[in-house]
């Protein structure tokens, strides 16, 4: 069987794609812990943001798990992570863009800006001919 090496664009994707499993998951526990802190239930409407809290802490985390599975479809050189990372960071795309939009040129800041544009050169990363390729050759080979 052809051992091949993991270009450095492959890996530059599992690092940046880990990072944001990281990111998600700690920000999905921290609004969880959040909901159920004794400061938020104490407001007037202390329910309804407990609610809304744990509702974004029930999106981020599936994300953070998709991400993941992509990570370690990656690492294995499988064209099923190759084609997971890429629709979960088009998917991720565009409710960032969307996001962006909605709330109007005039309100971004920074962060608004630079978590799109995070996501856009990710996508481009996933279409390099030897990340593509890597996940391709390496997964006719590798049955397990």
């Amino acid at each position: 069987m052809a051992v091949m090496n993991r270009p450095g664009w492959v890996t530059a994707i599992i690092v940046v794609q880990s990072l944001l499993t990281l990111v998600l998951l700690a920000l999905g526990i921290y609004l969880f812990l959040l909901a159920r802190s004794p400061e938020t239930l104490s407001e007037q409407d202390g329910t309804e943001a407990a609610h809304g809290l744990v509702i974004a802490a029930g999106i981020f985390a599936p994300i953070a798990f998709l991400y993941f599975v992509s990570v370690l479809g990656l690492w294995r050189a499988r064209r099923w992570g190759w084609w997971l990372g890429f629709l979960v960071n088009v998917g991720a795309t565009i409710a960032l863009v969307y996001s962006l939009i909605d709330d109007g040129w005039a309100t971004s800041d920074a962060t608004d800006i630079a978590l799109p544009l995070a996501t856009i050169a990710l996508l481009v990363l996933y279409w390099i001919p030897s990340v593509r390729n890597y996940c391709r050759s390496l997964s006719e080979f590798e049955k397990g």
